[in-house]
């Protein structure tokens, strides 16, 4: 009881033959089986499919590769996905204008490498499919068929074929980084970080400045609480240059500013050492003392062992509970053995060098030499 375009056409051309007026050859010389694309009940966008039946009125019926079928696709709304239809020079120049696009961002927009890999990456998987790449460039103004997209993929010097990692994501477009010319923001950021932390005695207490950036108590500090320090310091960096001085501060690259980061960028190489607790003036800490640590800067205080002191002052550190943690400032860090613990130690030591002096004696009186 419903008529279909193909009836449609069948019933005013009269046998005619629909299609011949010429129309503009896009779909010539396909055959049954040919890969395709075609707009699917005549939208704009084209789908990826493959040719089923070739009509006599020049037709096609078309299995998308959604799953979809559609009978009676007029031959101006398909078009050849032949591998040998890909025109490699047209493939290298829609690579080149990729990689302007993409530098382009990070020049003028400030974004980072990664930033720009996770606008294809939508599932954050670290690697790009062939329709998460399709799907991207299309985003950005390149519209390319599978087989152009799958052509220019084999461009970047990735291991798995079909899939382009982070790194070889960055190599393949010969990405380059933008210039920082954030040297005034830093001297400024530097001198007034300096000034703030400067005590009574002239020498800078970074712990405590630290820890008015580091809101949330976990030793560290990220993009969010560095820019709220910074708007109470007056300081109103743009998002381009926050993400530049960020990166001043974050040498590991992880994203997070830790106390060891924010003194190397504060202090500026003039020492670099951690100032020393009050409390470790009287007990110097050595590799293998027993201590009680601030895990990640937290209030609460944990035993372990000093595993390592390291160069700029700081310790590495083995928890009793199997945790490790490196580059620990001694503010956060205190001997076991200090106060009463130690006189009682000191006690027990004369008891034992008295016994061990007295077993040494001889009947006559006389004592050996130990």
């Amino acid at each position: 009881g419903m008529i279909s375009y193909k009836e449609f056409v069948t019933f005013c051309d009269d046998g005619e033959g629909y299609g011949g007026g010429g129309g503009s050859g896009r779909s010539a010389g396909l055959e049954e089986g040919d890969k395709c694309e075609a707009r699917f009940r005549g939208s704009e966008k084209h789908y990826p499919g493959r040719i089923r039946r070739k009509n006599r009125d020049n037709t096609y019926d078309i299995d998308f590769d959604d799953g979809e079928r559609e009978l009676g696709v007029r031959e101006t709304d398909v078009r050849s996905l032949r591998a040998s239809r890909v025109n490699e020079y047209e493939v290298d120049d829609e690579m080149d204008r990729l990689r302007r696009k993409i530098q382009s961002a990070i020049d003028e927009k400030g974004l980072d490498f990664l930033e720009c890999f996770e606008h294809f990456d939508r599932d954050y998987s670290g690697e790009i499919d062939e329709r998460e790449f399709q799907d991207g460039l299309r985003r950005i103004g390149i519209d390319m068929t599978r087989d152009e997209v799958t052509s220019m993929m084999d461009r970047f010097p990735s291991r798995r074929r079909g899939r382009i990692s982070y790194r070889a994501f960055v190599k393949g477009l010969r990405l380059r980084k933008a210039d920082e010319n954030t040297s005034e923001v830093e001297r400024l950021l530097k001198d007034e970080l300096r000034r703030l932390a400067e005590g009574r005695s002239g020498r800078p207490n970074f712990s405590q400045l630290f820890d008015e950036f580091d809101r949330d108590g976990s030793g560290e500090i990220d993009r969010r609480e560095f820019r709220k320090g910074l708007e109470q310091m007056r300081l109103n960096l743009s998002s381009r240059d926050l993400r530049r001085v960020v990166s001043k501060f974050d040498r590991n690259g992880d994203g997070m500013i830790s106390y060891k980061e924010f003194v190397t960028f504060c202090d500026d190489g003039e020492g670099g050492r951690y100032p020393t607790s009050s409390s470790s003036n009287s007990t110097r800490m050595r590799e293998g003392d027993k201590v009680e640590c601030r895990y990640k800067g937290r209030g609460k205080y944990y035993p372990g062992r000093i595993r390592r002191e390291n160069r700029d002052g700081t310790f590495d550190i083995d928890y009793d509970d199997g945790e490790k943690e490196t580059y620990v400032v001694p503010e956060y860090v205190r001997a076991i053995e200090s106060g009463i613990a130690k006189n009682h130690m000191s006690r027990v030591g004369d008891r034992v060098r008295e016994e061990i002096q007295r077993l040494a004696e001889t009947s006559s009186g006389r004592r050996l030499e130990l």
